[in-house]
C-alpha cells in the first residue's frame, strides 16, 4: 500500500485543540455529537483542524468528517457528498445543522491538504487521510481497498482457463426442470470452467451447495490429480459447518474416484481463522506476500463479508488459484462497512451473460445483456426454489418482500405456515416466552448432547437488536427468569442465570479453543457435571467447564444478522419499532428464509409495511470502478 493511502492511524493523533471561544453553537452541538456518537471522527477531525486557517472551513471539516464517521457506523463505505449537502438538517447522520450546497462543499473539501483528489493531484509531501472520488468522499484506506478489490475481482474474472469441450462431468450435470426453463445449475457448472472466478448466487433452497460440489467435480475431473488442493471457508463457524456438511455428503454421492473425493475436505474453516488472525499484531499471517497454499477456495455466505476482509481474502489467494463464492446477493450486508455481492450482482447484471458467453454456455438470446458489465460473465443466478412455492407460505412472503409488493405479503401473512402475532395484542408477547420455554424444554429433556443439538435447531426466535424493548436481551432476560421460577436448577456464571438445556452464542474469537464468534452451544448436564458444548466447524462437538470460557451469552433469542447462515424447521421473527433505521426489506427477508417450513411473526403491521417498502441502501463506488476497468 502506498505511503499516502497508509492506515488511517499509524501513530495516534495529538490532543484536539481547544475549541475557540466565539465557536457558535451549531458548532458545539456539532463536536457534542461527534464526541458521543462518532469517537474516532471526532478525534480526526480536531487533528485534522489544526491544518485549517478559517473558522468557516474548521465548521466544514467538521460536519463531513463527522457525516463521515457516521456514514462507515451505518455500513456505507463512503459519503456521498451529493446526498448530503445543502440540506438543513442531516438527522441520517446525527448533525443538526446546514452544510454548504455540493459545489461550495467540494471546492472546500478538494483545497484540503491531507485530501487526496483521485481524479486530481495532491502535493507529494503531503499525507492523504481522506480520499475524493466525484463527489464521493472516503476515509484513505477504504477507497484504496475498494480499488484493490475492483482490480482483484476483474484479474480474476478475465484470466480464462481453458475453454469448456465436451467434458463428462458438464455432461452429466442435468437437473429436471420445465421444458422452457434455462438449467442455470448446468450454467454455473460449465461457466467455472472459463475462468478463475465463478460467482454462484441465489436464495434458500435453490441448490447452491449441489451446484458447487458439481462444479468441484468436474474441476477435479479436469485436473485429474489428488493433490489439487481445496479450501472451504465461510464467515462464521456455524455457516463453515453447515456448507462442510452438506458438500461432504454431495460429493460422498458423486460418482468420482475416491482418491478425488478425497480432495475435497469434510471440515470449513471461518476467514479468520483460514487467514490466520494475530491479535497481538492485529494482521493475518497469510496476505499477498505469504499467500494460501491452495489451488481452489469455496466461500460461502459472501453477503456477510465486508470490504476489509474481502480485500484481505482475495489478496491471500494465490493469483493461480480458483475463487467460487457463494451467497444469496438479497440478505443483509455485512455488520461492518461494504455490500460486496450486492454490489455485484445489481438486478441488471444477474441472470444476463455476454453474446460470447451465452453462446459457450449454450443459453437462450434472451439472456444476451445489451449493457456489457465487467463481471457480468462470471454470476450465475439460480432463480429455482427446490425448497419454497413462490405462490404459498414462506416463498410467498420472501418474493413479496424482495419485491416490496405489500398486497402480495399482507396475503402471505394468511398462509396456514405462517403466523402473525399483533404487538398490540396483550398475549402476543407471551406466545413467544411460551414457544421459548416449549423449545428449552425439548432441549433439555434429550437423551444425549447430540440429540439435543438436533433439537436445538427445531426452533429460533430472531430480534433486529440486542438491548431495549423487542431485543435480544429482553427476551433472554424473560426466559431466564421463568426457569428461575420453574424451580430448575440454576447456577450464575459471569452474572447470567445458567441452566441444562439452555442455548448459548459465542460473542468473540477465542482461537486457540477453536471457538469463534457465532458458533452456537448448549449447557448440559453429563455425569452430573454442567458442560459448555460447541458444535464445532473444524473439530465437531467439544465440551468446556463453563467458567473456562468468557465471551458466550444466552441464546434463546439472536439477532437476525447473527443467525445468517443458518436454517431452522421454525422460526418467530420479532421486528424493531416503526422508527428504527433497521426497518429494512433486508431484514425482513433474511429471518423470514431462515425458517424451512414456518414462521411466527411478532410485529405492527405498520411496521411489516415499512419494512417491505425499505429497501437498504449502502453506497460505495465498488460497481464504478469495476465498470472503468477494461471488459
Amino acid at each position: 500500500m502506498s505511503e499516502q493511502l497508509s492506515l488511517m492511524y499509524e501513530s495516534e493523533p495529538s490532543a484536539p485543540s481547544a475549541a475557540s471561544a466565539d465557536s457558535d453553537k451549531n458548532e458545539r452541538q456539532s463536536d457534542a455529537l461527534l464526541l458521543r456518537d462518532h469517537p474516532m471522527a471526532f478525534r480526526l477531525a480536531e487533528y485534522l483542524v489544526q491544518q485549517i486557517e478559517t473558522e468557516a472551513e474548521r465548521t466544514t471539516l467538521r460536519l463531513v468528517v463527522n457525516a463521515l464517521g457516521a456514514a462507515l457506523q451505518q455500513g456505507h463505505v463512503c459519503l456521498n457528498l451529493e446526498r448530503v449537502a445543502g440540506r438543513a438538517a442531516l438527522r441520517d447522520f446525527a448533525i443538526d445543522t446546514r452544510l454548504g450546497d455540493l459545489d461550495s462543499t467540494l471546492a472546500a473539501v478538494r483545497g484540503w491538504p491531507f485530501v487526496q483528489d483521485e481524479n486530481g493531484e495532491m502535493p507529494i509531501d503531503a499525507k492523504a487521510y481522506l480520499s475524493l472520488k466525484g463527489t464521493r468522499l472516503y476515509l484513505a484506506r477504504y477507497a484504496d481497498w475498494e480499488q484493490r478489490l475492483a482490480e482483484n475481482l476483474h484479474n480474476r474474472s478475465v484470466d480464462s482457463k481453458t475453454q469448456i469441450q465436451q467434458t463428462t462431468a458438464a455432461e452429466r450435470v442435468e437437473i429436471a426442470l420445465n421444458d422452457d426453463a434455462v438449467d442455470w445449475q448446468r450454467a454455473a457448472v460449465k461457466n467455472s470452467g472459463l475462468s478463475q472466478l465463478s460467482i454462484v448466487v441465489g436464495g434458500p433452497g435453490t441448490g447452491k451447495t449441489t451446484t458447487v460440489a458439481r462444479i468441484l467435480a468436474s474441476i477435479l475431473e479436469q485436473e485429474e490429480t489428488a493433490n489439487y488442493r481445496i479450501g472451504l471457508a465461510a464467515p462464521t463457524g456455524k455457516a463453515a459447518a453447515r456448507m462442510a456438511g452438506s458438500l461432504a455428503a454431495k460429493i460422498e454421492e458423486s460418482d468420482l474416484p475416491s482418491d478425488l473425493k478425497q480432495c475435497v475436505p469434510t471440515t470449513a474453516q471461518t476467514l479468520h481463522r483460514l487467514l490466520a488472525w494475530m491479535p497481538s499484531t492485529r494482521r493475518f499471517r497469510y496476505h499477498k506476500e505469504n499467500p494460501l497454499l491452495l489451488d481452489c477456495l469455496v466461500v460461502d455466505e459472501v453477503s456477510m463479508i465486508d470490504i476489509g476482509l474481502f480485500v484481505a481474502l482475495l489478496e491471500a489467494l494465490p493469483k493461480h488459484a480458483r475463487l467460487i463464492l457463494l451467497g444469496d446477493p438479497f440478505q443483509l450486508a455485512s455488520v461492518q462497512a461494504g455490500n460486496v455481492l450486492a454490489e455485484l450482482c445489481q438486478t441488471d447484471a444477474l441472470a444476463n451473460f455476454s453474446e460470447a458467453r451465452a453462446g459457450l454456455l449454450e443459453l437462450p438470446t434472451s439472456v444476451i445483456s445489451k449493457t456489457p458489465y465487467a463481471l457480468m460473465d462470471n454470476i450465475v443466478f439460480l432463480q429455482k426454489s427446490w425448497r419454497f412455492r413462490d405462490d404459498a407460505g414462506i416463498g410467498r412472503l420472501a418474493s413479496a418482500c424482495l419485491n416490496g409488493d405489500w398486497p402480495a405479503f399482507e396475503q402471505g401473512l394468511c398462509d396456514s405456515d405462517v403466523e402473525f402475532l399483533d404487538k398490540q395484542h396483550v398475549d402476543a408477547e407471551n406466545t413467544l416466552v411460551d414457544a421459548l420455554s416449549e423449545h428449552h424444554s425439548d432441549i433439555a429433556s434429550a437423551a444425549d448432547i447430540h440429540m439435543a443439538f438436533e433439537r436445538l435447531s427445531r426452533f429460533q426466535l430472531l430480534c433486529a437488536n440486542r438491548e431495549h424493548e423487542w431485543s435480544t436481551g429482553y427476551f433472554n432476560q424473560r426466559m431466564a427468569s421463568r426457569v428461575a421460577r420453574s424451580g430448575v436448577k440454576t447456577v450464575v456464571i459471569d452474572e447470567q442465570l445458567c441452566y441444562h438445556g439452555m442455548p448459548v452464542m459465542m460473542q468473540r474469537n477465542l482461537a486457540q479453543q477453536g471457538l469463534f464468534n457465532g458458533d452456537v452451544g448448549i449447557l448440559f448436564e453429563e455425569g452430573g457435571q454442567l458442560w459448555l458444548w460447541f458444535d464445532s466447524a473444524e473439530k465437531g462437538l467439544i465440551r468446556f467447564v463453563p467458567t473456562q470460557v468468557r465471551g458466550w451469552l444466552s441464546a434463546h433469542a439472536i439477532t437476525i444478522h447473527k443467525s445468517q447462515g443458518s436454517e431452522y424447521d421454525r422460526v418467530a421473527i420479532v421486528l424493531p419499532q416503526l422508527d428504527s433505521p433497521l426497518q429494512t426489506r433486508q431484514l425482513l427477508y433474511t429471518a423470514i428464509t431462515r425458517a424451512k417450513s414456518a414462521v411466527t411473526l411478532l410485529a405492527a403491521l405498520p411496521e411489516l409495511q415499512k419494512a417491505v417498502a425499505t429497501p437498504n441502501q449502502r453506497y460505495s463506488g465498488l460497481r464504478e470502478r469495476l465498470s472503468a476497468l477494461p471488459v
